[in-house]
């Protein structure tokens, strides 16, 4: 596995590695409170077995893998992400939780997952997607480690289809979000860097293309909040819906 970083991940390592205290709080920020929300449509949208294996991919302080774990009884989440800060949060938060013997934080790449093929039920990504090198190999890497017919999941910004819901929703990431990061952290730069990848990203249409683009069947995405972020939802195989 080669955790060399191009440019890009160890500018994206550097803005992770300085807000791992506040980034919880950083996530209700940009979500105006619906973060939690969110990751509990993901669980539903998963349709979790108790005894399923699953890969949680940028999974950050941890917090889908442990709404993931919930749903677990004799299965595991294992939680990879490639900023270490990140990860020592996420054990601390571990040492005081219930479901800790069903989470394991491992150190990697999104696009260099360090796993074996066809081993995961089910493999999710949570506002990972903006922030790493390459979106197609994160999603090829995705697809490689879950089992023929696993759910491939996304969770992320998305450029909203509606006009008003971008002219309320821009102001507020390119305006107000940057502020309130100088307030709560005296520096605004990675609030900026944050609200510059949301208003630069991509649509839930493209998003889907390129699931399909790298093999996934069944594409299909449910936006949530005015269409500010969406769930994408695609099979490794030909198992699941038919569509």
């Amino acid at each position: 596995m080669n955790l060399s970083k191009t440019t890009k991940q160890h500018f994206v390592y550097k803005v992770f590695a300085s807000i791992v205290d506040r980034y919880e709080l950083l996530n209700t920020v940009l979500s105006m409170g619906q973060d939690r929300y969110w990751r509990k449509k993901v669980v539903a949208i998963a349709d979790i077995v108790p005894n399923q294996k699953i890969i949680d991919i940028c999974t950050g302080t941890g917090s889908l893998a442990v709404e993931i774990a919930k749903q677990l009884d004799t299965g595991k989440v294992i939680g990879v992400d490639f900023c270490g800060e990140m990860l020592l949060k996420a054990k601390e938060k571990l040492d005081n939780s219930q479901y800790k013997d069903k989470i394991e934080f491992v150190n990697g790449l999104a696009e260099d997952i360090p796993f074996d093929d066809n081993i995961f039920d089910c493999a999710t990504i949570a506002f990972g997607l903006r922030n790493v090198e390459n979106i197609q190999q994160t999603f090829s890497q995705m697809r490689r480690v879950v089992k023929p017919g696993g759910k491939i999941i996304s969770l992320e910004f998305v450029v909203p289809s509606s006009r008003i819901i971008r002219w309320l929703y821009y102001p507020y990431l390119r305006w107000i979000l940057p502020i309130i990061g100088q307030i709560v952290s005296k520096n605004k730069m990675p609030y900026q860097y944050l609200s510059d990848s949301i208003s630069g990203f991509m649509s839930s249409q493209e998003l889907a293309n390129i699931m399909t683009g790298v093999g996934l069947k069944n594409v299909d995405w449910y936006n949530l909040s005015g269409g500010v972020v969406a769930i994408h939802i695609g099979y490794n195989g030909k198992m699941g819906k038919e569509g």
